[in-house]
């Protein structure tokens, strides 16, 4: 079996990167049922960091040094010279390096960082010129950080779903639309909201997954997204306290983002 996987894949070093070959397998071989439980970016990585060549990862000789920062977190002055911690993609924590400026061509990550940092710094009551930062902040920063493009932590499946799937209901405590206002007004100073209106025939109750929950609240928004919201009844008539679920509107495929519309309307299935 392994003769016929590495030609297949286009590795010409077998190594010992078993999980870059069950991924390739799970995507290329129909009969093949391994879970692929890495993202694309992540699998080009690792064929780099063992020096594999993958044609259908793009991973060639000539690409093998092509590193990408996932994010930083943390930031120094030395001599006039700013160095930030590099977090690499595809590479462990531990194997985290600090860098000079002038080897990091990541414009929008460095911009986000720099705008953390000052806010952190002020809020703390911290000089905006530091040579170093403090342990409290770095925290703040490497949080922030781990933030999926700003949007919050953000959910990816382990495993490929089917359309029409079932996938999660949105859990949490429900309260009135009255006390939702009230809360409403103190998550946006924080920055973070976790409440779903139940407002499928009139708006009386809100679901706020803040404190009590799943991993439901960890999902993101898209204007493109591959959940679909429905409203369901389960032992209960009273439609002013329908279940929200969540069900695949496509087939997803193992590493990928989840994400719905947090401006969804009524599914027309809801409405009949």
């Amino acid at each position: 079996m392994p003769y016929r996987v590495f030609p297949v894949l286009g590795i010409q070093h077998a190594g010992e990167v078993i999980e870059v070959i069950q991924a390739n397998m799970a995507q290329y071989l129909k009969d093949c049922r391994v879970s692929c439980k890495l993202s694309w970016e992540d699998l080009q990585a690792l064929c780099r960091r063992k020096r594999l060549v993958c044609k259908q990862l793009k991973v060639t000789k000539n690409n093998f040094n092509d590193y990408e920062v996932e994010y930083l977190c943390n930031y120094k002055k030395h001599k006039g010279r700013e160095f930030f911690l590099v977090k690499w993609k595809g590479y462990a924590e531990s194997e985290n390096t600090w860098e000079p400026l002038k080897n990091l061509k990541c414009p929008i990550l460095l911009h986000q960082f720099r705008e953390d940092m000052k806010a952190a710094l002020l809020q703390a009551s911290e000089p905006l010129d530091s040579a170093s930062l403090s342990a409290a902040i770095v925290s703040f920063l490497l949080q922030k950080a781990k933030q999926s493009n700003g949007r919050g932590w953000g959910v990816r499946t382990l495993q490929r779903i089917y359309k029409n799937s079932f996938v999660m209901e949105y859990l949490g405590e429900i309260i009135t639309t009255e006390e939702a206002e009230r809360r409403g007004v103190v998550y946006d100073k924080q920055g973070v909201t976790y409440l779903f209106d139940l407002d499928y025939v009139e708006d009386v109750y809100t679901i706020d997954a803040a404190h009590y929950g799943n991993i439901s609240h960890f999902v993101n928004h898209s204007c493109d997204p591959n959940l679909q919201v429905y409203n369901v009844f389960i032992e209960n008539l009273d439609e002013r306290l329908p279940r929200i679920a969540f069900f695949a509107k496509q087939g997803i495929k193992a590493g990928e983002e989840l994400t719905f519309d947090y401006k969804m309307n009524i599914d027309p299935v809801d409405a009949e």
